[in-house]
């Protein structure tokens, strides 16, 4: 079988296709479903056990606090808790995983998981995403934690073996986190390469029109699996995205609050600031990737234009204007609880959000020292 690349040339088919990995997947996935189930209860038991834990020295230090500030840093501690159980409860038992299913059936007919070129594509951006997860984890997110745990109001530790404990507890808790956001990354990377595919393939008709006629409706076709593939995508992860683009609003904004505020000493800001990069970095990049399905399924509107005037048949003008008209709706995409397409507009309207309430705080702080 020969796949076709992005300048229409016939490409050897690979021995093996690429398929979403992720240890989530045991529960649609018969493959080696013993060891992947256990390693998910491993994971879930840490999950469960840690997030608790944080959530319970938060609750305990919440009780005799005295000052704003730390009742402030309690909260920060509880949030840190709570998100990591509930993004793992939302991803295994909110999310329809029979929209899952349907996602990898539609990718198959996309011809494009054996295709060399867009193997590696996926898999350089998976590997940059990775890198990028690695160096939050390490730079940002685990000295917070450890900054937390050891600030006035929370665990102390006595000794080198309970620094060692809370050391361990901080590096498996943001390699939970970071766990749980490859998943849907990985399905937006799926998505993406369909779009960028057929925008590439709209390029190259532009430089070689001859074989337009012939070329549009395959690319209308693979257009239209795009969009099904981000239908299902958003039926699957929307709840998931909702409430996690929700905690990440909230911890912003906490943090940007305890930064102006309620920070008074140099580990004050370093623990908040480095909290605050941790999640907007976070958010920035699972919001990034979001935004590029919306863009690339539109980005080859103005090709599609131009090239329905090559040909004076009634057959290529049909199949350029009725892509054309998809594209131009401009709503494929991942959801917010299916609310709103996640479109660089979103964004605009969530920051404008975030603003109003930044502005709100002197209002909150007068009110509070009354």
């Amino acid at each position: 079988m020969l796949i076709i690349s992005s300048d229409n040339k016939p490409v050897p088919e690979m021995d093996k296709g690429i398929e979403i990995s992720s240890i989530f997947t045991v529960i649609v996935d018969k493959k080696n479903r013993r060891m992947r189930y256990f390693l998910l209860a491993i994971f879930l038991s840490l999950v469960v056990s840690i997030g608790s834990f944080i959530m319970y020295v938060a609750y305990k230090n919440f009780l005799t606090c005295e000052t704003l500030a730390e009742k402030n840093l309690c909260i920060l501690q509880f949030l840190n808790g709570f998100s990591v159980i509930n993004v793992y409860f939302f991803l295994l038992f909110v999310c329809d995983w029979k929209r899952f299913v349907e996602f990898k059936e539609i990718w198959s007919q996309t011809g494009l998981q054996n295709d060399p070129e867009t193997i590696n594509n996926i898999k350089s951006q998976l590997r940059k995403y990775r890198r990028f997860i690695c160096v939050i984890n390490g730079v940002f997110t685990v000295p917070a934690t450890l900054s937390i745990y050891q600030s006035d109001l929370s665990f102390k530790p006595k000794d080198a073996y309970e620094f060692i404990l809370i050391s361990c507890l901080s590096l498996i808790y943001s390699a939970l986190i970071g766990l749980v956001t490859d998943f849907p990354i990985q399905l937006a990377l799926f998505i993406c390469s369909v779009f960028t595919r057929v925008n590439q393939r709209l390029a190259y008709l532009i430089e070689h029109p001859d074989s337009t006629e012939d070329n549009m409706r395959s690319i209308r076709l693979l257009h239209s699996i795009g969009s099904q593939l981000t239908l299902k995508a958003d039926q699957f992860i929307r709840y998931f995205l909702a409430t996690s683009f929700s905690l990440y609003v909230l911890f912003i904004l906490i943090n940007l609050y305890r930064i102006i505020y309620l920070s008074y000493t140099l580990t004050d800001y370093f623990i908040s600031m480095s909290i605050l990069i941790a999640v907007m970095s976070m958010t920035a990049f699972i919001t990034y990737n979001a935004v590029k399905i919306n863009y690339l399924a539109s980005k080859g509107f103005h090709h599609t234009y131009q090239l329905s005037f090559t040909k004076n048949s009634s057959n290529h003008i049909a199949e350029a204007s009725l892509l054309m008209y998809r594209m131009g709706r401009n709503d494929i995409g991942l959801t917010f609880a299916n609310l709103f397409t996640i479109t660089a507009s979103f964004v605009t309207s969530l920051a404008t959000l975030c603003i109003t309430f930044i502005l709100a705080f002197p209002t909150i702080q007068s009110q509070s020292n009354k």
